[in-house]
């Protein structure tokens, strides 16, 4: 969630900048840009770029592969643990129900 926020965030900021360069109060009689729109692009492209980068990279350090720590027999133990506590009629019962 909070990479993609990042990642809206990124957009925004590039959109900011297009915003800035077509903008006529940016320019000067001349068409050139003004001193002021000249530093927030210079300094607004290469934000944008490094957090685009910045971002991709922490998205590749997840381990997205579902990997299954629990044998058969763990899953097994488990469902049984889970049927008695569904079954159990107050909690006495339902905490005896943990390792079984």
């Amino acid at each position: 969630m909070v990479q993609i926020i990042g990642w809206l965030g990124c957009v925004m900021l590039a959109v900011k900048l297009l915003e800035i360069m077509a903008n006529p109060n940016m320019h000067d009689e001349n068409g050139k840009m003004t001193p002021a729109a000249n530093a927030a692009l210079w300094t607004g492209w290469p934000a944008v770029i490094g957090f685009a980068l910045w971002l991709a990279a922490q998205g590749g350090a997840f381990n997205t592969e579902r990997a299954s720590t629990f044998s058969e027999a763990d899953l097994r133990k488990l469902e049984a643990e889970t049927a008695c506590m569904e079954a159990a009629p107050d909690l006495e019962t339902m905490l005896d129900c943990q390792g079984t």
